[in-house]
């Protein structure tokens, strides 16, 4: 990642300021990418577009709007913008607070935090009644933005229902995508429709193996999980698999740790763990461990 000049921004309300480095440039590498739509391991998200003043609590956009100049580097000659701080990264109640405030001026603001609430919440297991409540509302909401006729936007429909409950009407979308790059995601959501999963999953290809069997689709879940040594690529080994396996990436072949190696890990992580610990003095000069 490439960042650009240091952007300050003025509080709307109170003109406190605060600073934010643009970004000329980015990459996705080691981004982990999950059935909501959304992505983390990125540098840089959706959820940079909005802050929290740290003096009077208002929630704003980092637009236009809100600059209040910018500078070639860390520091300027104005001393008021060298005191700024960097900006707040916002909560979960933050962003339900700025649904529930309407803070939005358009469709596109209002899209921007409805998705990033829902996926706030789809990765929890513990909502509150209240989070609960919020959430189905924000899912039903959102169906209504997007357009079943975009693939990409027919997912996240598929999704949505998925969140809700709502497997058969997900199951019926999901059964009409024909198109050959997105099979291995639909499979994978029928499979979590079929187990009744309403919460966010994970995208990983070839994670699970689909077999049409007449009219029915029977999944098969990996009865090994291998790791590529050379590029790090993680390989799914399925019941009637054989050996040599190879990495679906680099093409290189990649093997089951034996019992020594696994030992050799342990003997590393243990290593490494006592490195780490903390100590201090007592009160008769020994350290103890924290």
């Amino acid at each position: 990642m490439d960042f650009g000049n240091k952007i300050i921004y003025k509080c709307p309300k109170c003109g406190k300021l605060v600073y934010k480095f643009g970004i000329i440039s980015m990459n996705n590498f080691g981004a982990a990418y999950y059935s909501d739509g959304g992505v983390s391991g990125l540098m840089h998200s959706e959820e940079d577009l909005i802050t929290k003043c740290s003096k009077c609590k208002t929630i704003y956009w980092l637009d236009k709007e809100n600059v209040e100049g910018e500078c070639y580097g860390q520091f300027s000659d104005n001393p008021k913008w060298n005191a700024a701080k960097s900006t707040e990264w916002l909560k979960k109640n933050d962003f339900i607070d700025a649904l529930e405030q309407k803070i939005y001026r358009n469709k596109d603001e209002e899209l921007c935090i409805r998705n990033i609430v829902w996926r706030k919440l789809s990765s929890e297991y513990d909502l509150t009644k209240d989070e609960e409540k919020i959430y189905k509302s924000n899912c039903k909401k959102l169906l209504k933005f997007y357009n079943i006729d975009n693939i990409n936007e027919k997912l996240l429909i598929a999704e949505l229902h998925r969140n809700l409950g709502n497997f058969d009407e997900c199951t019926e979308i999901l059964k009409t995508i024909k198109n050959k790059d997105y099979i291995w995601i639909r499979n994978l959501l029928l499979y979590e429709c079929e187990k009744k999963n309403k919460r966010v999953v994970r995208l990983i290809k070839g994670s699970i193996k689909c077999i049409k069997k007449g009219n029915k689709m029977v999944f098969e879940e990996p009865v090994l999980t291998l790791f590529c040594q050379t590029c790090g690529t993680t390989k799914y080994v399925f019941k009637k698999d054989k050996p040599p396996f190879y990495c679906g990436y680099c093409k290189k072949e990649v093997k089951e740790e034996t019992e020594e190696e696994i030992e050799e890990k342990k003997k590393k992580k243990e290593k490494v763990k006592q490195k780490m610990k903390i100590t201090k003095p007592s009160k008769d000069g020994k350290l103890l461990e924290i």
